[in-house]
């Protein structure tokens, strides 16, 4: 719902596409000086102008259209994949698989790290880059070595829920 919600309030979009569900993201007017100069000389108007025409005034959405980078709506790839994904392999193993205690949690901090370096090759990075990764990318790693903690614990000590038990059977007694 968080990633729905900054696609709504066209926040933390993605990198510039040509893909033909690119979409545009007027608040990159508040973060380009230059398109923000673009957009104030074509129109002869405030940015606050702009903002506030630009659902009803048709020279104002094609200016913005032709002006705007078609970026991806990574806020969408990564709602579906850290929510919709995420959760169907998490349910997935807790209801068809036996699994001990901890491989659940572990599977859940790598599976979020793994969806996470994916869905951060769409998204414009909001922080420097470490490296050849984005923060995201980087701090994902020790997720995944967290996850990985939990994994082997659980299949080393193999403890087990107790209603993942078969039941002992009783005599009458």
């Amino acid at each position: 719902f968080g990633r729905v919600a900054k696609f709504v309030n066209g926040e933390l979009y993605g990198r510039a596409t040509q893909v033909p569900w690119a979409m545009q993201f007027p608040k990159e007017l508040l973060e380009d000086a230059n398109l923000r100069e673009q957009a104030v000389s074509r129109l002869d108007m405030s940015v606050e102008a702009i903002f506030d025409r630009m659902g009803n005034d048709p020279k104002v959405r094609d200016v913005l259209h032709q002006i705007l980078t078609p970026r991806h709506p990574s806020q969408l790839y990564e709602a579906l994949l850290e929510g919709v994904f995420l959760f169907t392999v998490l349910w997935l193993l807790r209801t068809k698989t036996r699994c001990p205690r901890g491989v659940l949690t572990g599977m859940f901090f790598i599976v979020y790290a793994l969806v996470r370096i994916v869905g951060e090759n769409f998204r414009l990075p909001d922080a420097p880059l470490t490296g050849f990764l984005t923060r995201g990318q980087f701090l994902s790693l020790f997720l995944i070595l967290i996850g990985g903690a939990f994994v082997t614990y659980g299949l080393k000590t193999r403890h087990y829920e107790k209603a993942d038990l078969p039941e002992k059977a009783h005599a009458p007694g």
